[in-house]
């Protein structure tokens, strides 16, 4: 899992409208991730994995038209491109399993207060 290479493909995604074509992401990828001379011969098989990975990440999903497939990124994509500061507050607070945490860590110290208090 290489997460720059991903991050140049969600923001690829997201500069042409959210929805694109892969020969686009290809060749943007291509251009901005290796440079024009570095280009490996076997970047089209990477960059597949890593949509693939993207895609089981939810951060983007695959619609297949007549006209080839399309990648269209996803509010967990979009959140990707957030400040630290925004994206650790959606992790405490949305993420269930630390809600569970901070609710026990507040029931814990308020009860250690009036344990003290009385």
């Amino acid at each position: 899992m290489n997460k720059k290479l991903q991050k140049w493909i969600l923001y690829v995604i997201k500069k042409n409208n959210n929805s694109v074509g892969f020969p686009i992401i290809k060749n943007k990828v291509e251009l901005n991730y290796w440079g024009r001379d570095k280009i490996p011969e076997h970047s089209s098989p990477l960059i597949t994995h890593e949509l693939m990975l993207l895609e089981k990440e939810e951060k983007i999903v695959k619609d297949e038209r007549p006209d080839g497939m399309y990648y269209t990124i996803l509010p967990d994509g979009h959140r990707s491109f957030d400040n630290w500061f925004k994206k650790s507050w959606h992790f405490i607070l949305y993420d269930k399993n630390n809600i569970y945490s901070l609710l026990a860590l507040l029931l814990s110290f308020t009860a250690l207060i009036v344990s003290i208090l009385r």
